[in-house]
This record gives structure tokens, C-alpha cells and sequence, in this order.
């Protein structure tokens, strides 16, 4: 049997639907509570259900009418998934909250992601390691300090600086005065970038003219191409780590965002049914009409 929700012709309906007695009506008014979330209206009704305690109940998530227990709450919760959790699953392990979300499509995607960026990672660095490798043995092999020692020297005691290549100590103070850059005392990263970078260590390759601020070697040319290459390489990797960064990031947002929707979606709907209320130190039952958003 079909019945109007509309109509609300409440005694009637119940009377067929549930084979309820009927009491008096004027032991008890409708009550209505609304919090935040949720609207209830209850309408007392003055008959007891019968041995079976059967009730009707309707939600807006199921189409058709459905009888329950009356001792059965009309809106049993469904498990909520944890917004926290989620969020710190993914945090860790991109992709770990979208699978405790059951969303396995989109962990798969987002842990691909993850093993793909740390792989690339991986792999540019090794290349921007073997081609720091590969400069460095270029400029070893044609690169020579004592020659551009030699040529500053030269340049010092032109402007009346009277210095010799057996004074280092006093050649590196007139370098620090004369030009903007310097020549460290170690072979570090910083030594291998100014000898090819800037023109007054030009004197130093052994294809050059020995003079110092010019820039007719071929072989420095080819070493400031080599070092940019190398760097390209960083530069990848330091994009590919970046992009685990953020992997990380909307992983957890999304997985966060998802557990939350999930939650919102179980409690939304309307639904209608029979409950027990206390009244008198008996028990009554009520018509309860629920929405909630």
C-alpha cells in the first residue's frame, strides 16, 4: 500500500498502516526540536502499537516506505571516516588517504605521482653529478692557476703594485683590491664557477691570449657550456622534488576535503517514522518527521 506524504492525514494513515489503538488525544501536544544540523518535529500519538511494534519509516535516501523496529532509531549512523586521519595518512604517503577514503583510483594516481617525482629526482641529479664530474676534469686539464697568478703579477707591477708570484699571500690582497672576484684557496664549487665565469681569469686557459679581462678562449666557452648543462640538470631536480611538495600538500587536502564530504553526505535527507518517547513514566509512541542538512 502507497501513501501521500503530503496529505499528513497522520491518525488515519497510522491507524491502517501500523493497527494501532487508539487513546486519548489530549494527554499529549506536538513538540518540535531544531539544532544546527537538524530539524525534528514529533507528533505524539495517542495509540499503542500492537505485539508486532512494527513503525513506518521514510527517508529522502531511499525512494519507497520501509518498516523498521520501533526500538530501531530511524537514522542509524552510517561510519564516518576520520577527516584528521585522512589528511595525515596522505600527509605522509600521498595517495594513503584517498585508499582509507576507498577512493583507490585517485591513491594510485597520487602515489604514481609521488614514486614518479622521487624517481625523476633521483635521475637528474645523478646526471647533474656526472656532468660536474665531466667539468671539472675539463677544467683541470686546461685550466692553469699558476698562469693567471703569472698574468696578475704582470697587471700589478704595470700600475706600480710591486709584487711576485712567490707572495701569494700578498698577490690574493691586490686581487681583493683590483677586481670584484677572487680565486678560493680550495677547489670548491665556487673556484669552478668564477674561472669560467669571469673574464679577468681568462689569463688561465691554455688556449687564451694570457691576458688578463679578455675572452678569446675556446675552451672556456666550451667549459661555461658544460657547467650550464650540469646545472640544467639541478634545476630539474630541484623542480621534481617541488612537485613531491606539493603532491604531498593536495593530497592531504584532498583526501581531508573527501572524508569531510563523506561525513556531510550521511547525515543530509529528510526521514519520518514511529520513536518511543517517555511521558507519565510510560512509554508513547510519536510520529518523528527529521531533515537534515
Amino acid at each position: 500500500m502507497k501513501f501521500k506524504i503530503a496529505s499528513l492525514a497522520l491518525p488515519a494513515v497510522l491507524a491502517v498502516a501500523l493497527h494501532c489503538k487508539a487513546q486519548d488525544t489530549s494527554l499529549l501536544d506536538s513538540a518540535q526540536t531544531i539544532d544546527t544540523s537538524a530539524a525534528t518535529l514529533e507528533y505524539p500519538l495517542a495509540a499503542w502499537c500492537q505485539a508486532s511494534q512494527q513503525d513506518l519509516v521514510w527517508s529522502s535516501r531511499t525512494p519507497n516506505l520501509a518498516l523498521s523496529s520501533m526500538f530501531q532509531d530511524e537514522n542509524q549512523p552510517a561510519a564516518r571516516r576520520s577527516v584528521a586521519r585522512a589528511a595525515i595518512f596522505s600527509a605522509v604517503i600521498p595517495g594513503a588517504g584517498q585508499i582509507y577514503n576507498r577512493s583507490y583510483l585517485k591513491g594510485l594516481l597520487f602515489l604514481g605521482a609521488e614514486v614518479g617525482a622521487w624517481v625523476a629526482y633521483s635521475k637528474y641529479t645523478d646526471k647533474g653529478n656526472k656532468k660536474t664530474e665531466e667539468f671539472e676534469r675539463f677544467a683541470d686539464a686546461h685550466w692553469d692557476e699558476q698562469a693567471y697568478w703569472n698574468s696578475v703579477v704582470e697587471l700589478a707591477n704595470s700600475e706600480g703594485y710591486q709584487v711576485d708570484t712567490g707572495n701569494l699571500a700578498r698577490l690574493r690582497e691586490y686581487e681583493r683590491s683590483r677586481f670584484s672576484h677572487y680565486l678560493p684557496e680550495s677547489k670548491n664549487q665556487t673556484y669552478y664557477e668564477n674561472i669560467g665565469k669571469y673574464d679577468q681569469f681568462n689569463a688561465g686557459w691554455d688556449d687564451g691570449s694570457g691576458e688578463i679581462l679578455r675572452r678569446d678562449s675556446q675552451n672556456r666557452l666550451d667549459y661555461t657550456t658544460m657547467r650550464r648543462l650540469a646545472n640544467d640538470q639541478f634545476r630539474n631536480a630541484t623542480l621534481s622534488s617541488s612537485l613531491a611538495m606539493v603532491n604531498h600538500l593536495v593530497s592531504m587536502i584532498e583526501a581531508a576535503y573527501s572524508a569531510h564530504k563523506f561525513n556531510q553526505a550521511q547525515t543530509k535527507g529528510a526521514s519520518f517514522g514511529m520513536k518511543l518517547k517517555k511521558y507519565h513514566e510510560e512509554l508513547m509512541p510519536v510520529l518523528a518527521v527529521r531533515v537534515d542538512w
